[in-house]
């Protein structure tokens, strides 16, 4: 199963979000006011999971009418609703899980989001953000990655270092680098390639490719 979770942050180009839905995801799960984004895709969540406190009441009627199933939880709990459906999608065994709506004026909500990629990988599936200009994603050992020639790609340390770093198509090359948690070195590189590849010896690294 590839789930995709579709939270209440900042979306604003439905067609584009719409379609990478559509064609990467075979399961859609609504997190509470998520569902408005949902509807305004003419999409259909196969769950709504949340404490229900920002959904609208027409979104939440017109979906349950649908027969969609809902799982609701307390507003006081000791997870965001995201991380909730985190968890639902790795029991129902989801390989792929795509994030969605979980980037925008919560800083607090968007860096947890970005972390939940880490939880993700540990509990042996792989994760995905996306918003209306980024994909955000772990690198691995090997990390061979699509774009376009003149894309901008952003490396992100999430561990104290990330170690044994080198880049093959890229404007700026590094051989066997470190890159350093806070320093802004591996921000704003350039795909020389439409394919290029990344690897990586030690630590978490995160992959930021902004369209332009």
């Amino acid at each position: 199963m590839k789930a995709a979770i579709v939270s209440n942050g900042s979306i604003s180009d439905y067609m584009r979000i719409k379609k990478i839905i559509s064609d990467e995801y075979d399961f859609i799960i609504g997190v509470d006011g998520g569902n408005d984004h949902i509807r305004k895709m003419d999409l259909t969540p196969n769950m709504i999971v949340g404490d229900l406190d920002s959904i609208s009441d027409d979104t939440f009627n017109y979906f349950t009418s649908l027969g969609v199933e809902v799982q609701k939880f307390p507003k006081a709990k000791d997870a965001t609703d995201t991380h909730l459906a985190i968890d639902i999608a790795l029991k129902r065994g989801a390989k792929l899980i795509g994030l969605f709506g979980c980037t925008g004026n919560r800083l607090d909500h968007t860096l947890s989001n970005i972390y939940h990629l880490l939880y993700i990988r540990d509990n042996e599936s792989v994760g995905k953000l996306t918003d209306d200009f980024n994909i955000a994603f772990l690198a691995e050992k090997e990390t061979e990655l699509k774009g376009k020639k003149g894309d901008t790609v952003s490396l992100i340390p999430l561990t104290e270092k990330v170690e044994g770093i080198t880049l093959e198509g890229f404007m700026y090359p590094l051989n066997n680098a470190t890159l350093i948690c806070g320093d802004s070195w591996g921000v704003s590189n350039v795909l020389e390639k439409d394919k290029v590849v990344i690897f990586k010896e030690k630590g978490e690294l995160l992959i930021v490719l902004t369209k332009n």
